[in-house]
């Protein structure tokens, strides 16, 4: 039912893959040198170790095998229009995606323009990138493009564009290829013609030398239909372009705009890392100097207007606020849950495969896909299977029916640039969580489960806070955790799992439910400021810099890679909080001078009154006028 499902899907590719079967060799040669000599080692292991399996574990098999179906084939659902992907949720069942037409794809509304698979001219369709590039009047500088050691691409630089030295027509005419210049010319001619692009006026404005050689990124963020010039196979048609979006007349988003294409039926804007970078620091130069202009207007500190920014360190001392204020509530966390996907292994699903297939792709080729499929399948996991607070009715989570009272996730990136989550969580009461599905040793009763624990559960560094037990999982007298762990675990450092996710996710994983203290640290030190903190706190910089030098400044030090980049466009949550937290005492920045005129009489009251800098007046008020009717006023400050 799902294979038929997914084969039911249109989707194409524009630009011509030259050299694809070698890729798809290259690709299945890789796959071969990863995976072989792991299985190999894990083999011979246990014909060392001597170590005795049954062949299966009948319900662990049952709920593992319904969460890789769910993650391969029922985490993402199509449009039955456009053929859009959208994501859906995890319910308990794990229930598949029926052939439907929903009422959430973007293409139901006129806020975002929907590529189709079938608008594409046939003038069009034949090309290669080396074509592209000759219609292109600009030429594209990302910076270095080499991915790090299994890893991903980082941003290097601030993108920037070059205008040609020579027009189209002498490119096309520099071909030898006689069947690729009369593609090229037919191509050339229908975009001159074409009335729903603006590439002819681009070209026009190149002849009469009305084009700047070396846009600024100010000038490359704010010219109109620019994608037109740069990318004519892709952008053809001018509603498609992000760069027609105003924000001060339009509620749409550029980076919206983007992922709609990203997820269309159309694969190359979602594999295509010039696009990527493109949008990426459009929105980073937008957002930054739009924070800096607005601080200079209202007399506030850029950090304060940006402190919802996921590249902000302010962002973070918000969470750290709310984690405080959440362990003020409920006391110290009970347990910490990491995960660590591994891209060869992570259930792909069909459209994902598809694509690497059509692009001859390995993993971490097709970062946006990857990244978003990972990311989402983690979220329904922890907020669903783990927690069970979702909008379903979870009756036996990992942590307990209705047993979580709050929990924090935050996604993180490995230095390669790989996506790993980390989530802490409070409970009623811990002896409610599943012990069937939590293990620390390797010689489980499941075949399989001891070759994945082999392979992902082995750590170089000792488990600390882990000892010797034959017993089955259990708290002692001290309420402490402790799991079934033999010796031979304790030699191979066997960290904690839960046996249905490491099979379902085939990733590494880790849990901790010991001293409540170093749960805590352990979440709060990922807290890792990036940046400068005090680039965004001197005022001084607010009077002698301009917002464009400041956003250039800040970019050139950037360099997240292409998971971080993808979760920022898509508008992904780096940190999440089930607790309903308050903004009562954040971060405190020197504030710039407001004119008097601007603050009412009560804030002038507080500043009289109030000896600490950083206590606010939300929390004052809050304190001291529980019962008045101030409340609705400090909403309004």
């Amino acid at each position: 039912m799902a294979q038929q499902y997914w084969q039911s899907r249109r989707q194409r590719r524009i630009v011509v893959m030259t050299n694809l079967d070698e890729r798809n060799q290259r690709v299945a040669t890789a796959w071969e040198n990863r995976l072989l000599p792991a299985q190999q080692q894990c083999r011979d292991f246990f014909q060392r170790a001597n170590l005795q399996h049954t062949a299966h574990n009948p319900s662990l098999q049952s709920i593992s095998q319904k969460l890789t179906s769910w993650a391969k084939d029922g985490a993402w659902r199509y449009c039955n229009s456009c053929y859009s992907l959208l994501p859906c949720q995890l319910s308990p069942s794990c229930s598949l995606p029926r052939p439907t037409t929903p009422s959430d794809c973007p293409c139901k509304s006129s806020t975002y323009s929907v590529p189709r698979h079938n608008q594409w001219p046939s003038e069009l369709l034949c090309l290669t990138a080396e074509d592209a590039r000759h219609l292109s009047l600009y030429e594209v500088h990302v910076g270095n493009t080499r991915k790090a050691q299994h890893g991903y691409r980082c941003k290097d630089g601030i993108f920037r564009l070059t205008l040609k030295s020579t027009s189209p027509q002498h490119n096309i005419e520099s071909v030898s290829d006689p069947i690729r210049k009369a593609a090229l010319r037919r191509a050339y001619d229908w975009l001159m013609a074409c009335t729903n692009s603006e590439y002819s006026n681009f070209v026009q404005k190149l002849q009469r030398n009305e084009l700047v050689k070396k846009p600024n990124i100010s000038v490359i963020c704010n010219e109109k239909y620019l994608e037109c010039a740069i990318w004519p196979v892709l952008y053809w048609n001018r509603e498609w372009c992000e760069s027609s979006i105003h924000n001060a007349t339009s509620h749409a988003s550029m980076k919206k705009a983007f992922c709609v294409k990203a997820m269309s039926s159309i694969m190359d804007y979602g594999q295509h890392f010039e696009l990527i970078r493109f949008n990426y620091d459009r929105w980073l130069f937008k957002t930054f100097t739009g924070a800096i202009d607005t601080s200079k207007k209202y007399g506030c500190s850029p950090a304060r207007a940006l402190d919802s920014k996921h590249f902000s360190p302010t962002y973070w001392q918000w969470q750290h606020c709310y984690l405080i204020d959440c362990t003020a509530q409920f006391g110290l966390p009970d347990v910490f849950i990491t995960i660590s996907p591994y891209e060869w292994t992570f259930p792909q699903s069909s459209w994902l495969e598809e694509g690497m297939a059509s692009f001859g792709s390995d993993p971490t080729d097709l970062a946006f896909w990857e990244t978003r499929h990972i990311a989402h399948i983690l979220e329904q996991f922890i907020r669903g299977y783990i927690c069970g607070k979702t909008k379903y009715n979870w009756r036996n989570p990992i942590l307990g029916h209705n047993n979580v009272i709050s929990y924090f996730y935050r996604f993180e990136f490995q230095q390669r640039g790989t996506l790993h989550v980390h989530l802490i969580a409070w409970l009623k009461d811990r002896t409610k969580i599943d012990m069937a599905r939590i293990k620390s040793t390797i010689t489980a009763n499941d075949e399989d489960l001891a070759k994945f624990v082999y392979r992902h559960q082995k750590s170089d560094k000792s488990a600390q806070g882990l000892i010797v037990s034959e017993e089955p999982n259990h708290f002692d007298n001290a309420n402490r955790f402790i799991p079934r762990r033999l010796q031979i675990d304790q030699e191979l450092n066997i960290r904690t799992y839960i046996d249905s996710i490491l099979i379902s996710l085939q990733s590494s994983m880790d849990l901790q439910m010991g001293n409540s203290q170093a749960l805590l640290l352990n979440y709060v030190a990922g807290y890792v400021a990036k940046h400068q903190d005090s680039f965004f706190t001197v005022s001084s910089l607010l009077t002698h810099f301009d917002s464009h030098s400041m956003a250039v400044r800040y970019m050139k030090t950037m360099t997240p890679s292409e998971p971080e980049m993808t979760l920022a466009l898509e508008g992904t949550q780096l940190a999440y909080t089930s607790s309903r937290t308050k903004n009562t005492c954040g971060p405190y920045h020197p504030p710039a001078p407001i004119p008097a005129r601007f603050l009412p009489i009560i804030y002038h009251e507080h500043l009289k009154t109030t000896t600490q800098p950083y206590c606010s007046l939300c929390a004052k008020t809050t304190l001291q006028t529980r019962q008045s009717n101030l409340t609705r006023t400090t909403k309004k400050l």
